[in-house]
């Protein structure tokens, strides 16, 4: 739409004839039929009286004009302050659209990356203690109470009760590897601990939800992109 057909629509629509619109703007009839045909372009002051006659904003009259008729009012001060307005807007917007699409874009890969990432468990490693050892006693002692004995080994069968009565296991579970045994004293003696196997690191998708998330965040950083490319093309 041109100028002059914007305002012959709102001189219609406001049930006024060309001569009552031109006796309160001030111009002859003759000079605002020409505007409304288009043939002419109203001077600043003209258009500014023709706004306030009408009653109109400039911005919602900008949008209705098309971008040829807009260049051609390039010398109406009002209308090219509106449009410079609107096209620093639409640029900042842009811009900003186009940062936000960045980020969430990044975060989203950064996000899924880390998502298909499989994480492990630390291994644990079990060791056992049968008992206190006096210091001077063999590491392994406490084997006795699991050897079968001769009967007839006196001496022997009263070290394994006694160690029977000693008996004292301890479990300890740990997640750094101390050999096949290691030594804890204690203010009765000392403890060995045997190591008595171990749990391999086990393999956990805990993250996979994360997926979901990420996906959304890059669906929605492009679409932020789309949108501010889209916005940078309408001011060019």
């Amino acid at each position: 739409m041109n100028l002059g057909q914007y305002f012959k629509n709102c001189r219609e629509a406001s049930k006024r004839t060309q001569p009552d619109v031109a006796g309160e703007v001030g111009i002859e009839q003759s000079y605002l039929s020409k505007l409304e045909s288009g043939k002419s372009i109203p001077s600043n002051d003209v258009f500014n009286s023709l706004v306030k006659v009408y009653g109109v904003k400039i911005e919602d009259l900008v949008t209705q004009l098309d971008d040829a008729e807009i260049a051609r009012l390039g010398e109406l001060t009002e209308i090219t302050k509106v449009v410079s307005q609107t096209k620093r807007q639409r640029s900042d917007s842009a811009k900003q659209y186009s940062l936000a699409g960045l980020a969430l874009l990044v975060a989203g890969i950064g996000l899924l990356c880390f998502s298909i990432l499989p994480f492990y468990s630390e291994p644990e490693h079990y060791y056992r203690s049968e008992g206190v050892l006096a210091l001077n006693e063999d590491l392994n002692a406490f084997d006795l109470v699991y050897t079968e004995v001769d009967k007839d080994d006196t001496a022997l069968l009263a070290k394994q009760a006694e160690l029977l009565e000693r008996l004292d296991q301890q479990d300890v579970i740990t997640n750094v590897y101390k050999g096949e045994g290691y030594i804890v004293n204690t203010a009765q003696g000392r403890r060995y601990f045997t190591g008595i196997g171990s749990n391999g690191a086990i393999r956990d998708f805990w993250n996979r939800w994360l997926a979901v998330p990420a996906i959304m965040l890059m669906v929605a950083g492009i679409g932020s992109l789309l949108l501010s490319r889209r916005w940078s093309k309408l001011d060019k």
